[in-house]
């Protein structure tokens, strides 16, 4: 199954992102109707994102749009600029990196770092950057860590990359052979708990990789998993505030008890009104209004 089916309608992805703040302050706010916009090229959006500054990021087929509250604004490659977008076909807004840089993935025209100060987008291509064993023409993952590291997962490179903001230099680690088959898939989402591992969610499973040993686990490895759930696609995982760790997945919601190393799964169940009403979980998110007793 592909990330794509996942896709929203632009003015929908914009509902759904103003949702928290009209439920918080439902008093006083308003819902504002969106016309459609004249010469609009996309009403897809593959990605949603919102920055420190508070503007809306959406990457759609035809470029990455902007959204100020107000009016949107377009970005898209332009042949004849060397700064700008180097692709069309946006994969996901990854994260926003301290510097307030939008870290960007294409679908075959590399990785793009924005720079608001400047308006201008850096490239990373698997052309250009031909000295390091990953291919950045297909990142679809990615985060910065608590000590200010970036970190990528790419579709077709079996490992992870690491940008060093201290030195400016990448590093690349690789998987062993072993999870390697495993390993070669699609990528939904990268985040990082509060140990400092990194768990990278993908088509065939959930991963764990240890910065301390530089060692890739692969979840089903380290506890009991149920049958329906081997080489499952996981689409997102959040920690509570217990240590608890909620996995998204396309055969339900999947929790993981790391101090008992327990799994439970819970699935969608017609003749349960109060079960989950689809197996197919794509987001999890802590409920930061009910001291983490809600997703």
């Amino acid at each position: 199954m592909h990330r794509q089916s996942y896709k929203v309608t632009l003015l929908a992805a914009i509902f759904m992102a103003m949702g928290c703040v009209l439920h918080a302050q439902k008093q006083t706010s308003r819902i504002h109707e969106f016309k459609p916009l004249p010469g609009l090229p996309s009403k897809i959006a593959t990605s949603v994102f919102k920055d420190s500054r508070g503007f809306m990021w959406f990457g759609t087929e035809n470029g990455l749009y902007r959204y100020d509250g107000y009016e949107f604004r377009l970005f898209q490659h332009d042949p004849l600029d060397s700064t700008s977008i180097s692709g069309n076909m946006i994969w996901s807004v990854l994260f926003e990196d301290e510097k307030r840089n939008l870290w960007i993935g294409t679908i075959g025209n590399g990785l793009n770092i924005y720079s608001p100060k400047t308006g201008k987008f850096k490239h990373f291509t698997r052309e250009r950057e031909q000295r390091f064993e990953f291919d950045f023409n297909q990142i679809f993952a990615g985060l910065q860590d608590r000590d200010g590291d970036c970190w990528l997962a790419s579709e077709t490179s079996a490992g992870l990359i690491k940008f060093d903001k201290n030195t400016g230099n990448y590093e690349t680690f690789i998987v062993d052979t072993v999870e390697m088959e495993s390993w070669n898939n699609r990528f939904s989402a990268m985040s990082e708990d509060s140990r400092g591992i990194l768990w990278i969610s993908t088509y065939k499973g959930m991963f764990l990789f240890d910065k301390n040993t530089n060692t890739f686990t692969k979840l089903d490895s380290l506890v009991s998993v149920p049958n329906e759930l081997t080489n499952v696609p996981v689409e997102d995982v959040v920690e509570d505030r217990e240590g608890i760790f909620w996995i998204g997945s396309n055969a339900g919601l999947i929790r993981y008890d790391v101090h008992q190393n327990k799994i439970d799964l819970f699935r969608h169940d017609e003749k349960d009104p109060n079960s989950l009403s689809t197996d197919l979980i794509l987001n999890v998110f802590d409920n930061p209004l009910d001291s983490g007793k809600t997703l």
